[in-house]
């Protein structure tokens, strides 16, 4: 019998990359849509690859159950921040490349992580809590599953 559940990291890996790809994508379009030049599209997808490693923190690491959804909220702050800095560290080098056309789309791709990301995370969490009451209600009655 299992006491504690398994959190489905590969899953969660594979989603991340997922939309990781997409957030890029977007982002990237975005940007050319918003009237930014290629460098600057170019700029936002750096930006967001590089901040889309801190989401694959929660599938990589081996945390407990109980503190992995502290793992994602932490992988999700740490991804925002590495995608402003940046998005910062590069207009602050090449001038031109600053403007809406990096901020708006880096914000975007970053939110829509964020909201795959919560979501993702929410389904995990209530599984192993919806199993942890079955385990409970088994050990309860004398029974294993």
């Amino acid at each position: 019998m299992t006491t504690t559940p398994d959190i489905p990291r590969r899953t969660y890996g594979l989603t991340m990359l997922v939309g990781s790809l997409v957030a890029v994508l977007g982002a990237w379009a975005g940007s050319r849509l918003m009237g930014g030049t290629p460098a600057q599209a170019g700029t936002v997808a750096v930006a967001l690859a590089i901040g889309s490693v801190a989401g694959f923190a929660p599938a990589l690491l081996r945390v407990s159950p109980e503190y992995w959804g502290v793992v994602v909220l932490l992988s999700g702050a740490a991804r925002a921040l590495l995608v402003l800095g940046v998005c910062y560290g590069l207009a602050v080098k090449n001038p031109e490349l600053a403007g809406r056309a990096i901020s708006l789309p880096a914000v975007g791709g970053a939110v829509l992580m964020l909201a795959l990301e919560t979501t993702l995370a929410i389904r995990v969490l209530s599984r192993i809590e919806q199993r942890k009451a079955e385990l409970k209600a088994a050990g309860a009655t004398g029974r294993a599953e």
